[in-house]
């Protein structure tokens, strides 16, 4: 793994000691996002990109329900084609659109329509079953069942997806603390298997931009005190430092950047770079999300943040998504 990737190295910022707390203001806000996830190991990489929606209504004083929907995922460009991946999608559809409780520092809480989800699945299931044949679709479809029917599960299914982990981030939590820009995140770089925790610092330059933005830079390790051996078995808890000699620890950094509205601390965009070696495996995870503008809904109660910016407008491409980050 490069140096650099061991080594959190200072950001340079115009206002890194400004204290004043990030206030986040997003009731009856209605949002859209293009996301852009790239996923890499062992010379092999797939890319996912969709466009979601968020619409937020406050509950009490201290919580946000959040209303999300989520458009058909492309993979490397191209529609789910393979039997797996159209099954796969089929099952992700069951999950939204879904709605999360979030406290209001933008932390997830929990689902708050797991009923509903485990209705619509109850209903697609038999569907699903006439459709998909085989000995692989009745594990898939069993796996699924059980799944649903454990609303622990689904939370965390929902929590630990990447667009759940970087928009949901205790990003504000850690900018308001007045003892320390410290903090820690879980980043989902390994399938089926718990988040791995990376100790971030934290700094902001609140100098605007024309779109009316100020930026938020996170660098930081993987501090998991799982072993490469613990997390290629799929493990949640360290445990191959009790039974055996063999101990291998993870080296992982992540950089974020979140550039926020002014206006009401709301996310414009996230860029995510992050590398972990697990073993002789390096995985590297590349994600960006990104404000829509022109796909907010008509009722956005904050019009004043569609201000275009040519200079962070991404670079058109063709394809499903016409603004993609560079």
């Amino acid at each position: 793994m490069p140096e650099s990737w061991n080594t959190v190295h200072p950001v340079t910022a115009h206002h890194v000691n400004d204290v004043e707390p990030l206030r986040l203001n997003v009731a009856g806000l209605n949002r859209t996002y293009g996301v852009s996830i790239a996923l890499g190991a062992e010379n092999q990489s797939n890319n996912f990109h969709y466009e979601i929606s968020l619409g937020y209504t406050q509950l009490t004083g201290n919580q946000y329900l959040v209303e999300i929907t989520k458009e058909r995922v492309y993979i490397n460009d191209k529609p789910a084609e393979q039997m797996i991946d159209e099954f796969a999608e089929k099952c992700g559809n069951i999950l939204y659109p879904v709605k999360v409780l979030t406290n209001t520092r933008g932390e997830f809480i929990k689902v708050a329509n797991y009923e509903e989800i485990k209705q619509r699945w109850n209903k697609e299931k038999e569907s699903l079953s006439k459709y998909y044949e085989g000995d692989l679709a009745g594990d898939l479809i069993t796996g699924m069942d059980r799944a649903v029917n454990n609303e622990r599960h689904i939370n965390q299914v929902i929590k630990n997806d990447w667009f759940f982990s970087l928009y949901f981030s205790p990003l504000y939590n850690i900018n308001n603390n007045p003892n320390s820009n410290a903090g820690e995140i879980a980043l989902p770089m390994l399938a089926y298997t718990q988040p791995l925790i990376f100790s971030i610092t934290q700094t902001k330059d609140t100098s605007p931009t024309e779109s009316k933005t100020f930026e938020i830079q996170q660098q930081g390790i993987c501090t998991d005190a799982r072993s490469a051996e613990d997390l290629l078995k799929g493990l949640a808890n360290p445990v191959s430092g009790a039974f055996s000699d063999i101990h291998t620890p993870v080296e992982g950094a992540v950089e974020l950047n979140y550039k926020v509205y002014l206006a009401d601390c709301s996310i414009s965009s996230i860029t995510c770079k992050s590398k972990v070696l697990i073993g002789a495996t390096e995985r590297i995870a590349e994600i960006s999300i990104y404000h829509l503008r022109e796909k907010d809904r008509l009722k956005d109660s904050n019009p004043a943040l569609l201000v275009e910016e040519q200079a962070e407008q991404p670079e058109k491409k063709k394809g499903f998504f016409s603004f993609l980050f560079n």
